[in-house]
């Protein structure tokens, strides 16, 4: 009997658990969409106070955005709202208070950006022992520059000059942050003729011709005569041929008649085409500078539309080149010979 009655309910319990579920569905689901517009309604709340918030501190009106930053506490971007009121006027911050911006937002690009800006202040204030605090490993060549310099004032000039030559030896213009280093550095006898000579090498490659001039003072008599026809070759490329002083070939005239040859390429690609045919007969050009003129004077002859272009497009070894190929195949469509384009493809 017992178990005929407990058979009976199990039919019912499993219905009772199923309305019960149904219901629960019911009542819930129009809760969670009221949520969701709750939750929406007070974002939007938010962005009109964070705006409002923004605009008083703007317009110097502290007291209202005291009030309402303190509502704007669980606001994604309230971060914001404090960057913007330490950098307003910097100058009045101290150290303490850019340490618990940094603490509080290290993974942001705010903290980054914070301690730049402090850093330029500190800078302005000579406080080098606090720069060398504050600073931190960065790419800014500026920033390197200025902790080397805080180094060297506070008297640690061996780890301010370590390594420096190799910050010295790029072909990109240093920046104006670097110019109390390098005096220092040149007065403790460290920049020597040699390395302002390499340094002058990689910007004229590199067509920093300003720059480069700015070394000569740095340079022997004997570089300086180089430097100035290098610099000649670089204003009047096409008088190359005619100088004198670039008739024996030696690995420094070489190079000067190499960024001749570039400079003419821009200038004149088919006095470059013709100008190149004799240096290479009387000139052991070494590869890289033989494929670079190469290269660059079949590509401007194509661009240009040159007759000539495939001759010097087909006898280029930088077939791994993307733009060779490309001009190679454009080429020989524009002269109509299809079947060498499907060749290049």
């Amino acid at each position: 009997m017992s178990q005929r009655h407990s058979s009976n309910h199990k039919p019912r319990r499993a219905l009772i658990s199923q309305v019960f579920a149904l219901t629960l569905i019911f009542f819930l689901l129009p809760s969670q969409q009221l949520n969701a517009a709750a939750s929406e309604a007070s974002l939007s709340q938010q962005r009109t106070l964070f705006q409002t918030a923004h605009d008083a501190l703007k317009n110097g009106r502290q007291e209202q955005f005291n009030r309402l930053s303190q509502q704007l506490r669980d606001y994604p971007l309230y971060p914001y709202l404090e960057y913007w009121q330490i950098t307003q006027d910097i100058t009045k911050s101290d150290s303490s208070v850019i340490n618990g911006f940094l603490s509080r937002y290290s993974e942001t690009p705010l903290a980054s950006r914070l301690r730049n800006r402090w850093l330029e202040q500190l800078l302005k204030q000579e406080q080098w022992s606090q720069f060398i605090a504050f600073y931190t490993p960065d790419y800014d060549v500026g920033l390197q520059c200025s902790y080397r310099y805080s180094l060297y004032k506070t008297d640690n000039k061996q780890a301010a000059f370590k390594g420096l030559d190799e910050l010295w030896l790029t072909a990109d213009a240093l920046p104006h942050d670097c110019d109390p280093l390098i005096l220092v550095w040149r007065d403790a006898g460290l920049l020597d003729q040699t390395l302002a000579w390499k340094r002058l090498i990689l910007l004229m490659q590199g067509g920093k011709v300003y720059e480069a001039r700015a070394l000569e003072p740095n340079l022997n008599s004997e570089q300086q005569r180089w430097a100035a026809l290098w610099h000649e070759v670089h204003l009047h490329p096409q008088t190359m041929l005619a100088n004198q002083q670039l008739k024996e070939n030696s690995p420094i005239n070489r190079m000067i008649l190499a960024h001749g040859m570039q400079r003419l390429t821009r200038l004149n690609p088919q006095m470059a085409a013709e100008t190149w045919r004799k240096l290479i007969v009387d000139y052991s050009f070494n590869k890289d500078d033989y494929d670079r003129v190469e290269t660059d004077l079949a590509l401007t002859l194509a661009r240009a539309g040159d007759p000539n272009a495939m001759h010097w497009l087909t006898n280029l070894s930088s077939a791994d080149n993307p733009a060779v190929r490309e001009w190679r195949v454009l080429t020989a469509i524009n002269q109509g010979k299809w079947s060498d384009a499907l060749s290049w493809l």
